[in-house]
């Protein structure tokens, strides 16, 4: 491991001055834990702003190529990425377990025990030492200085930008969302320890928040547990991966815009009386409109989740696909971007159908204006997804054979599924032009073509990975 000891002391200033040898009186013990608690919480937040500044600092700084001291930086990251992946998050891990088991056996009606507090004094500099040794290494692998930037970074595996920026964004998660708080709340606990006495009545009141405050400080530490096996599972997983599991998120997102754009496509359209008869007249045709539009647009929403889905699928019979491994942060950040600017730019145009309906303008406003271009890019940017898939997706092979005699047939296969691919964005397109076709003709008041069929949540009747019919599971 990469990360010395003196490098921890030198570069953070979480700094828990605790002895151990030897128990001191229990009210000094104690307070000794819950100094220690709250100097965790508070130096975790500012040596994460101090990692985050160096990062952003050299952010711009990069090397077309790399030197032998370069290749030697590479290799230290490559390390430091090891150490939190397979000893540093997983003794955070357990640390936290520990203490959190420990307050959580507490006897509330009692005193915390000499042998209690001696435990927890024990754990507190452990957390220590353990959170500042992974910003350490945190902070060595996300500064990309000396390394070539996202354009020519492909040949950096691990410690490429698209990584290395989402496991700062993961740390800087858990430790905001996650560590500062549960720190202060076993802090917060542990002094309670100290009102809390069976021959004490008065505190009664107390002790039943110390119980809830213990509650709530499991809760959090599983939480906290199920985050950092996420950041050991994305310092694990490969490229495809990652993007696969943002695109699901992406996909999720289309959910409430859908759900907006039905509700408006079912709106109900009463007459308002309080307006006179030709303000009524157009507010009943500028509502018929909005349902109409809305309705047009639903198979564009559904047509973007099935896509972001399919791509988004694990499932080697549904994507036979695998990615190429050697890949720059720019092109999996283009990868990505792609069914985001989708699902963006579709919720832009549910807020805004939503925001004219209630408003009743009796008019479109801007989105008349730029309908077709609005439209227009939204094809542009699903066309500029299916070709960078087309160009970085390498079909996997089915199984792995060592006879000779299979290894043409596994070729052809190969071909067979790349074909496949092509045959499947060119019906999602089909099916994607017909469907923007019909906006634009209700948006120009003209005769709408027949709405395109989406079929959804048929995958007992799609038997074939990449069906060419009008079908999308």
């Amino acid at each position: 491991m990469y990360v010395g000891t003196d490098q921890v002391e030198h570069s953070l200033h979480i700094g828990l001055h605790i002895t151990v040898a030897g128990l001191q009186p229990e009210p000094q013990t104690a307070g000794l834990v819950i100094d220690g608690l709250e100097r965790l919480a508070n130096g975790c937040c500012s040596s994460l702003d101090d990692v985050v500044r160096l990062v952003d600092a050299q952010r711009n700084r990069h090397e077309d190529h790399l030197s032998i001291d370069h290749i030697e930086h590479v290799k230290r990251k490559a390390g430091d990425l090891d150490a939190l992946k397979s000893s540093l998050l997983p003794s955070l891990r357990y640390l936290l377990t520990s203490l959190s088991l420990l307050l959580n056996q507490h006897d509330w009606t009692q005193k915390a025990s000499p042998a209690e507090l001696e435990l927890a004094l024990e754990i507190v500099p452990s957390l220590n030492v353990t959170v500042a040794k992974i910003f350490c290494a945190t902070k060595s692998v996300s500064v990309l200085k000396p390394l070539p930037d996202k354009d020519h970074d492909h040949h950096l595996k691990g410690i490429k930008e698209f990584r290395c920026s989402r496991l700062l964004r993961s740390i800087k998660t858990l430790v905001v969302k996650h560590l500062c708080v549960l720190f202060m709340n076993c802090a917060q606990s542990i002094r309670v320890w100290e009102l809390s006495s069976a021959n004490h009545p008065a505190n009664s009141e107390s002790r039943t928040k110390a119980i809830q405050k213990s509650l709530g400080i499991q809760t959090r530490t599983d939480n906290s547990v199920l985050f950092i096996d996420k950041i050991i599972d994305l310092i694990s997983n490969t490229d495809l991966a990652i993007l696969r599991g943002e695109w699901l998120t992406v996909a999720g997102s289309l959910d409430p815009v859908l759900e907006v754009i039905t509700n408006l496509s079912n709106a109900s359209i009463t007459p308002d009386m309080s307006l006179t008869p030709i303000e009524r007249e157009k507010d009943q045709a500028h509502r018929e409109r909005v349902v109409k539009v809305s309705r047009a647009i639903i198979p564009l929403i559904k047509l973007s989740r099935l896509f972001v889905k399919k791509i988004s699928s694990t499932s080697t019979q549904k994507l036979p696909f695998t990615l190429d491994t050697e890949l720059s942060s720019k092109t999996l950040e283009d990868l990505l971007d792609g069914p985001f600017s989708l699902a963006c730019r579709l919720e832009n145009f549910a807020r805004g159908f939503s925001e004219t309906h209630h408003k009743r303008s009796w008019t479109f406003g801007h989105l008349d204006t730029h309908a077709h271009q609005g439209f227009n890019e939204l094809t542009k940017i699903l066309e500029k997804s299916l070709t960078e898939l087309n160009l970085h997706f390498i079909p996997s092979s089915s199984s792995d054979h060592d006879d000779h005699d299979h290894r043409m047939n596994e070729r052809i296969g190969k071909d067979s599924c790349q074909n496949d691919f092509i045959n499947w964005s060119s019906d999602l397109k089909d099916l994607w032009y017909k469907a923007v076709d019909r906006c634009l003709q209700l948006y120009s008041s003209g005769p709408a073509p027949a709405e395109p069929l989406i079929e959804e949540d048929d995958e007992e009747a799609d038997q074939r990975p990449w069906d060419t019919r009008a079908r999308w599971d």
